[in-house]
């Protein structure tokens, strides 16, 4: 309530009388907006918040000075939220009617200046003396059988109070619509009254009045429902399931079910059973209609499960050689694991080309000589189908780590390429600091030759090319121009180097000239980032790591792989690759060059593709993984990180016999993982697609399949953002919650699932 002084100074009479001819003055002019005759369709004045001030609809008189502030912001250009806008102590509205500039302190009106209103008082403007108007816009019809009744009603003014009165009882608040419920048959009246803001009721209250009348008993029903069983089994059939739809001609009937002459009980359409015997069976429905008639004759199925040979199993299993030991190792044990596309398939393993012998995973060795080894295994389903293709690893058993003391030392500016040549097997060749490249053909050595840093020397190695060249491996180094490799190539090492040049590396296995291979290729713990390239694009430029035209047995571990212009990674139609354990980051230095940017590319197909254990974050990529333009088998994709990598697809897979995705995560891609059919390959089989989480997908469906790929195995157990994820065990519209948003480990999902570092 606004409070005034105790004491008034001896003007105050002149000031209330001039103030009351104001209040007079301006009361017809607050009437009229009010009304709605002045400005047509203006909204009410409640006041509402926003963004840490208060704002008022057109209509609203927020500074309380007789103006509303539609008219202070468009006419009088006065503020809206202050009394007396030019400060010369006479409101805006008092102002405006005794016809002064409300915008010039010097254009005052004769007499005191009315009282400015306190801070934060929300009491409506002085003078409104106007009660609104009450309506009722809905009710009952004037004759009725319902003993509810709810009516709506309106008043001309916003925020107006309503009191409601029921049959002439007393008036009590309300608020629209009023619901009364349990009317008496009989006449009844309504009557609704309205209080605007300043208190001013309503004295012609809206009424309505309407009559119950009794309504009358329906004639019995004394007709039963006739049922009908609409579809469901029939004759002979080998389904152990079964499922019924029925009908009744009464709408609102109940129904009751009795399988081969059992106990009646409840049931809806459909009612299914599963698991039956093979045997003859009976089915029964009838209906029982809303006035309690049950169908005397019930409706009914027979017919008969017979037993069925199940079709011959002639698909031979996919193996795959999931780990193993390193390409070269100075250890005489080694373990494998395997695995195949069928389960409850037995094993048969091989050593070194002996007599094969049954095994399970993990298989272990002991005492292993010095030199190559060959594992060997394949699965036998359970129908005595073999694999025709077994899985194989190669490893080699060294006597002792590469890389020992140095047998030479070169200094700046000596020969690498002569040196390489000439060493003989097992030399330790060492650099000091300074510019090399090494560019050999047929540089076969017996056992590895180490080519690294001479102590505390930073060497660097330009573009070099290796040409039929056997047993090198190059550690510690900085390759500044990329390194290439001819076939036949093989037991190529890269341990622990940089490469910062145009490329990494790039092997070409010559197949189709020369009908060679690259091979055993080792490219561990190295650090390849900012490959760029100006100018025209050369055969691996801008690519991390590529391998084409014949190549077999390459594994990539533990790598870095930054900020590349093409691919981080390409092959085509590889034989035995493992990429393992590696860190994949942006940002893309794709730019302006006219490439199509992938994390992993393969094309032509492949066999023993893995692709385990990798994070892979913010590359940028159109693709993360493409396997492409032909048939694989024997794919494994397993517990990797994709962290907004890929503006495009995740992940593109075209067929494969064999192909296991499970346990990834992918965060943030524009499209999730699509897996593909190419109409002129064979079709895939023994997809295990499961335990894998997608979320935050731009756009698309997180989990697809294309034409006959959907049926090329199980999809389960799987976590999408959208409703993509098919199976009965996967979780749908999933709202991501993590325990940490570093390696997304997943919260409250009802099984395991996603990338576990």
């Amino acid at each position: 309530m606004r409070k005034f002084p105790d004491t008034f100074p001896s003007s105050w009479p002149l000031f209330v009388a001039i103030f009351s001819l104001i209040a007079v003055m301006v009361a017809p002019a607050a009437a009229v907006a009010r009304s709605g005759k002045l400005d047509r369709g203006v909204k009410s004045a409640q006041a509402v918040t926003k963004r840490g001030r208060t704002t008022t609809t057109r209509n609203s008189d927020p500074d309380r000075d007789g103006l509303a502030s539609w008219t202070e912001q468009r006419k009088t250009r006065t503020n809206p939220y202050k009394f007396d806008t030019d400060g010369d102590g006479f409101g805006d509205g008092a102002e405006v009617l005794a016809g002064t500039n409300p915008l010039d302190a010097a254009s005052t009106p004769a007499g005191p200046p009315a009282p400015t209103p306190p801070p934060g008082d929300t009491s409506p403007p002085p003078g409104d003396t106007t009660a609104p108007d009450t309506t009722i816009s809905s009710g009952p019809a004037s004759a009725t059988t319902a003993t509810n009744a709810s009516l709506s009603f309106a008043a001309t003014e916003s925020n107006s109070t309503f009191q409601c009165s029921l049959d002439a009882g007393g008036w009590s608040t309300c608020l629209s619509p009023k619901a009364y419920s349990s009317l008496a048959v009989g006449p009844h009246s309504f009557s609704v009254k309205a209080t605007d803001a300043a208190g001013n009721t309503d004295a012609t209250p809206a009424t309505q009045s309407w009559t119950v009348e009794a309504a009358e008993a329906p004639p019995a029903d004394t007709t039963p429902p006739d049922t009908t069983i609409s579809s469901g089994p029939s004759g002979t059939i080998a389904s152990t399931s079964a499922s019924f739809e029925f009908t009744s001609t009464e709408s609102g009937s109940t129904y009751k079910c009795s399988f081969d002459s059992g106990t009646w009980v409840s049931c809806g359409p459909p009612k299914s059973y599963s698991g039956l015997t093979v045997s003859p069976h009976t089915f029964s429905v009838k209906a029982t209609d809303a006035a309690g008639n049950t169908d005397a004759t019930p409706a009914t199925r027979s017919w008969a499960i017979e037993a069925e040979a199940p079709p011959l199993d002639t698909t031979p299993p996919e193996t795959t050689i999931s780990s193993g030991p390193s390409i070269t190792t100075t250890s005489t044990s080694a373990s494998l694991s395997f695995t195949s596309s069928e389960s409850g398939s037995t094993y048969q393993c091989s050593l070194d080309s002996g007599a094969w012998g049954t095994c399970v995973s993990p298989k272990g060795y002991s005492a292993l000589a010095v030199g190559p080894h060959t594992f060997m295994v394949k699965a036998t389903d359970a129908a005595g189908n073999p694999d025709p293709t077994p899985a194989s690893r190669n490893w080699t058993v060294e006597s002792e780590a590469p890389g020992g003391a140095c047998s030479q030392t070169l200094s700046a500016g000596a020969s690498l390429s002569n040196a390489v040549s000439s060493a003989a097997g097992g030399a330790v060749i060492c650099l000091n600091s300074g510019s090399y490249s090494v560019n050999v053909t047929k540089a076969n050595k017996s056992s590895m030759v180490t080519i690294k840093p001479a102590a505390g020397a930073a060497p660097s190695l330009g573009y070099s090319m290796l040409n039929q060249a056997t047993n090198l491996r190059f550690q510690e180094l900085k390759f500044t121009g990329g390194i290439e490799a001819l076939g036949p190539a093989s037991k190529l090492q890269f341990v622990d180097n940089e490469f910062a040049g145009p490329f990494g590396f790039h092997g070409n296995g010559q197949a189709q000239s020369n009908g060679t291979e690259v091979t055993d290729v080792l490219f561990d713990g190295n650090y390849l980032h900012d490959l760029d390239y100006t100018g025209s694009q050369g055969t691996a430029n801008g690519y991390g790591l590529t391998a084409s035209n014949g190549v077999s047995r390459f594994t990539i571990t533990n790598n870095t792989i930054k900020s590349t212009a093409s691919d981080y990674l390409q092959f085509a139609s590889p034989n035995t690759v493992m990429i393992d354990h590696n860190t994949f980051l942006g940002p893309s230095l794709l730019g302006s060059h006219a490439d199509h940017q992938d994390l992993v590319q393969i094309f032509g197909g492949g066999r023993n593709v893995t692709f385990t254990n990798n994070v892979a974050r913010n590359t940028e990529t159109q693709e993360s993984l493409l396997f492409q333009e032909g048939a694989f088998s024997n794919v494994v994709i397993e517990n990797n990180l994709f962290d907004h990598d890929s503006r495009g697809y995740t992940c593109q897979l075209y067929q494969s016999s064999g192909m296991i995705f499970r346990n990834n995560t992918v965060v943030g891609s524009h499209w999730g993982c699509l897996f593909r059919d190419l109409a002129s390959s064979a079709a895939g089989s023994g997809y295990q697609v499961d335990h894998n989480i997608f979320t935050n997908t731009a756009e698309g469906s997180d989990i697809s399949t294309e034409g006959r790929a959907g049926s090329w195995g199980a999809y389960d157990y799987n976590v999408s953002k959208d409703g993509s994820a098919s199976g009965s065990h996967s979780v749908r519209n999933w709202s991501p919650s993590w325990s940490d948003t570093t390696s997304y480990t997943p919260v409250g999902l009802p099984f395991a699932a996603g990338y576990r570092p």
